[in-house]
């Protein structure tokens, strides 16, 4: 089951843009996702296990040559970094950085390039992922040190492209008219504060572990009554730690939101 609903999860994802985003070009297509050695995914952090799923998935693609993935760039004293996937279409190498990230929408987060979308505990943003991916991932296949590893001639051209998935939750009172440049099916739910849950009194829940929060969401799920989630998501809340949870409403609707500490 929980095999299951993970590879659902991604297949049920989508790019957070299209096309050109703040000079990062987005992968043409998503692929669909199939998984072949769960042992290469289990145990793993979330954000390895997306990748290592999107990985296995290119491996196995009819359309691409698959030549290498976390392919690590060394100098003599230390790690560069390291390339997610490297691919071949035809005559053409693909460079690909992959991830998958949730942000919630904070209107008080500013930034000069890219403002407003921010990590769940507020150690991550969008802006700060664009401006590693644009500034350092992608210059380090041109360095001297990736061009030696990877046996490739000078003159050939790369491209390089994000595969870059997302889940995006916002305050109840969103104009999602005003983000013109993100794709809003990425938008999963919304956010709230421990207090602005009484309205959900008569509803249940269920806690995610941060390996589950891409799984699509399920009524098999052990679900909590709206006490036992509020003593759990206060002893979080008081860690400064925000939660991903679903709700289950009067009508077996079941919403995906964030709790926050924030």
């Amino acid at each position: 089951m929980e095999e299951t609903v993970f590879q659902e999860g991604l297949n049920a994802s989508h790019f957070l843009w299209n096309g050109d985003f703040h000079g990062i070009h987005q992968f043409p297509e998503q692929i669909p996702i199939h998984i072949s050695d769960w042992s290469l995914i289990r145990g793993k952090r979330l954000g390895i296990m997306a990748e290592q799923a999107i990985i296995q998935s290119f491996q196995k693609h009819p359309d691409y040559t698959f030549l290498g993935a976390n392919i690590q760039i060394n100098s003599e004293q230390q790690t560069l970094g390291e390339l997610d996937v490297i691919l071949k279409q035809g005559e053409r190498i693909i460079h690909l950085e992959i991830c998958y990230k949730f942000y919630l929408y904070d209107a008080k987060f500013e930034h000069s390039e890219i403002p407003y979308w921010i990590g769940p505990n507020r150690k991550d943003s969008l802006a700060e992922k664009v401006q590693k991916i644009r500034d350092r991932q992608f210059p380090l296949i041109q360095s001297p040190e990736a061009q030696s590893k990877l046996n490739l001639p000078k003159e050939l051209q790369v491209s390089q492209y994000s595969y870059f998935l997302a889940e995006l939750f916002t305050p109840e009172q969103f104009d999602i008219s005003k983000q013109h440049s993100i794709n809003n099916k990425c938008i999963r739910g919304h956010f709230y504060r421990l207090e602005e849950l009484y309205k959900f009194s008569n509803d249940r829940f269920h806690i995610l572990e941060k390996r589950d929060w891409i799984n699509t969401p399920h009524r098999q799920a052990p679900w909590l009554t709206y006490r036992e989630f509020m003593v759990l998501a206060q002893t979080s809340i008081n860690d400064r730690k925000s939660l991903l949870y679903w709700r289950m409403d009067s009508e077996q609707k079941i919403h995906k939101s964030f709790v926050c500490w924030w």
